[in-house]
């Protein structure tokens, strides 16, 4: 972690970034919507593999941190059946489930994608998911990130004229973990997870002015089991009356 990177470097790894010793800022075009794309997923499920390799596709892709984020959430409700999922966590699964009731539903399933707060079952159709995904969206305010030396987070968000309530959520996730499975509905297999949640946090956005908003958060230790490759981050903001993102940011974390 005492390496610096280049600006070069990094312009080409986040979304807007730019860097200072010991510092990386992401902010989003103020022109454009950076989508959250959400998979809930289970190394104990036996119908997950193929949305958890069609994630790691994106990996690097065009679009990614810039048109949208994706985020994969391990549920833990699958871990009964003979295999605990080392990403899982209670908290992921009931993001699922509040989701479910704002929709109206009493049902939650694997695989199962979220897009901006909505269910999406387009990631079967190839270069459309991805077009679909690369949409350009009129930006839902502006929304600030600095990550100071690998620990301390500064939120700042600006909608003007809003005076509502609104909550930022950070994701810590990571890239390029391979598990094998020994037990369970993919006994036998080798799975690949990228942008795999490790950490979630959660906090209400402080007013500080008509539309205007700010936060300090921590960045949390991450197990050794559950670092990968790379890692990377992902901030959202949303109404405190709903979890549907309003605005988001990304990229990686320098290594």
């Amino acid at each position: 972690m005492k390496c610096l990177m280049s600006l070069v470097i990094l312009s080409g790894l986040l979304t807007g970034a730019t860097a200072h010793a010991k510092e990386q800022v992401f902010k989003n075009n103020d022109q454009n919507k950076v989508q959250i794309l959400e998979l809930y997923t289970s190394e104990g499920c036996s119908s997950c593999p193929p949305a958890d390799e069609w994630v790691s596709h994106l990996t690097g892709g065009k679009g990614v941190f810039r048109t949208f984020i994706p985020v994969v959430f391990h549920v833990e409700y699958w871990n009964y059946i003979g295999w605990k999922d080392i990403f899982s966590h209670a908290s992921f699964s009931q993001r699922q489930r509040l989701y479910s009731r704002e929709w109206g539903s009493r049902s939650i399933a694997t695989p199962s994608f979220v897009l901006n707060g909505h269910l999406w079952k387009k990631w079967r159709q190839g270069k459309k998911a991805r077009k679909y995904l690369n949409r350009r969206l009129k930006a839902e305010g502006h929304l600030e990130v600095k990550v100071q030396n690998f620990v301390n987070v500064t939120v700042r968000y600006q909608l003007p004229n809003q005076s509502g309530n609104r909550t930022v959520y950070l994701a810590q996730m990571s890239e390029g973990v391979i598990s094998k499975i020994t037990g369970g509905e993919n006994q036998g297999r080798t799975l690949r997870h990228d942008f795999a949640v490790t950490n979630l946090t959660k906090v209400p956005l402080k007013k500080s002015g008509a539309g205007l908003y700010h936060a300090k958060m921590k960045l949390s230790s991450v197990p050794k089991a559950l670092k990968g490759k790379k890692m990377s981050l992902a901030v959202w903001v949303s109404s405190s009356e709903s979890q549907t993102p309003l605005q988001a940011v990304g990229g990686y974390l320098e290594p």
